[in-house]
């Protein structure tokens, strides 16, 4: 169990029980969900699942809003917004670990798999609370039939697209539960929303744009994604999606991809001009970020549907960071609509630009 969730189940143990009336209705309203749940997945749940109903001092608390990081979460945060900043995702210097403490203030609920409970924000069962359970009882369930991954996860394409699988699935079954409501449920939910919306628009002054929208992803994407894999074949298409996941974005933006079982060819990493800070695969999504810089979201979406593998590694260089990125694409030549993109964002960006003939790939390096 890593730090995060022994912190997690060690602040859980302190916070006090709910008065007996809450907790019948929490239980009772548990009961409901698990039902719409699983009627809706065409699962089982397999044991009861533990929730716990706070209010937002204690759930910010238990998600750590005041959390110190150490030296080495700092470092990696840090390395992580320099990667984003040499590729001009992000300007100035934001403080990472303010971004990340902010974000806790617009989460609604919360699964752990490793502790198997759910944390809901609220002091009490009402229809928001009760949308918020269906979210996460789907993780529960999806949990305890496909063993979900947990804990925090490295910045890389793979995990993206474990995210939007899982948190895709957990949207497309609140949205059936959204639709089965009362006018009178619904308008409640919405007016929640109006009362929150000041309070989520102080915390996004402290999460650079960018940042927002790849914290959005699996949200956005996903839901599109389970609804192609649904249109293929139901739910038990869904359910091998879990049993074998997407390991790329592209895959999430393009689910023809994902269904024909195109996974691309591997790419060597590129060797780095320093001692290396971080190395991955940006992958199909943070290139559509990059390229949206020069031009429209329909232009880069264009591009980059013809992107099949990449892999990046950084270094800093002085008091910059430096990006190296080899990327392949399905045109296979310097002159594909991709390779073509991506070296007109370099001239734009001052950016270098290299092609090579022998595997059809081209590389940039930026710096920042």
């Amino acid at each position: 169990m890593d730090a995060f969730q022994q912190r997690l189940k060690a602040l859980a143990r302190r916070i006090p029980a709910p008065d007996p009336a809450v907790l019948a209705s929490i239980n009772a309203a548990v009961v409901q969900a698990e039902s719409f749940v699983s009627a809706s997945r065409g699962l089982r749940y397999e044991h009861p699942v533990a929730v716990r109903l706070l209010n937002s001092a204690e759930f910010n608390d238990l998600l750590g809003a005041d959390y110190q990081p150490t030296a080495a979460e700092r470092a990696q945060g840090a390395h992580l917004f320099g990667v984003l900043r040499a590729l001009k995702l992000i300007v100035g210097h934001p403080d990472p670990v303010r971004a990340a403490q902010a974000r806790v203030e617009t989460v609604a609920g919360f699964y752990s798999p490793q502790l198997h409970e759910l944390f809901v924000r609220g002091q009490a069962v009402n229809p928001q609370v009760r949308l918020v359970l269906t979210h996460e009882l789907t993780h529960a369930l999806d949990d305890q039939h496909f063993h979900l991954r947990a804990g925090p996860a490295p910045f890389d394409d793979a995990t993206f697209a474990y995210a939007a699988l899982v948190e895709g699935d957990a949207v497309v079954v609140a949205n059936r539960f959204f639709s089965s409501l009362s006018p009178a449920d619904k308008q409640a939910i919405g007016a929640n929303a109006q009362a929150q919306a000041p309070a989520i628009r102080s915390v996004a002054v402290a999460i650079p744009p960018t940042v927002a929208r790849m914290q959005q992803f699996p949200y956005t994407a996903g839901p599109p994604f389970i609804d192609a894999l649904l249109a293929a074949g139901g739910e038990g298409r869904v359910d091998s999606a879990f049993a074998s996941p997407p390991k790329t974005t592209s895959e999430i933006l393009y689910p023809y991809r994902f269904l024909a079982g195109s996974r691309g060819p591997q790419v060597a990493t590129p060797s780095a001009g320093g001692q290396v800070i971080d190395s991955g695969h940006l992958g199909g999504f943070v290139t559509l970020l990059v390229l949206e810089r020069l031009m429209s979201r329909q232009q880069a979406t264009a591009a980059v549907s013809r992107w099949v593998g990449d892999a990046f590694v950084a270094w800093q260089s002085g008091g910059a960071t430096c990006v190296r990125d080899r990327v392949r694409s399905l045109d296979g030549s310097a002159d594909g609509a991709l390779e073509s993109a991506l070296r007109e964002w370099s001239l734009d960006e001052s950016a270098t630009f290299q092609t090579n003939g022998a595997d059809g790939s081209v590389m940039f390096t930026i710096c920042g």
